[in-house]
């Protein structure tokens, strides 16, 4: 079993640098601002790329202890597409996968 990777300190994913702890993404001269929780999302996603992530598992990482609705995970992964520049009919970084939940591609 292979220990987890500290994503904290930053991380790349293709052209953007991932700044966990200023909740930011650049690329080149662009900054995105993200949301504390949907950069805590990316960071979740990243920490196994290619492992769909069921929302329940998402709930439980970004909102503990927290009741939210289901629509909650949906915003954020819709929130990360849109900073990615990237659609959810064509994705490129996030991919819903039906019934199952969310993947860092």
């Amino acid at each position: 079993m292979s220990k987890p990777v500290d994503l904290s300190a930053g991380f790349k994913i293709a052209d953007f640098d991932v700044h966990p702890q200023a909740c930011r993404l650049v690329r080149g001269d662009d900054r995105v601002k993200l949301e504390p929780k949907v950069m805590e999302l990316l960071v979740l996603l990243a920490s196994d790329p290619g492992r769909v992530f069921s929302r329940a598992e998402i709930e439980a990482s970004v909102w503990p202890d927290v009741t939210v609705g289901e629509d909650s995970v949906t915003r954020a992964a819709m929130k990360l597409r849109r900073a990615f520049g990237d659609t959810s009919e064509n994705p490129k970084f996030i991919q819903t996968v039906s019934k199952r939940g969310y993947a860092l591609i």
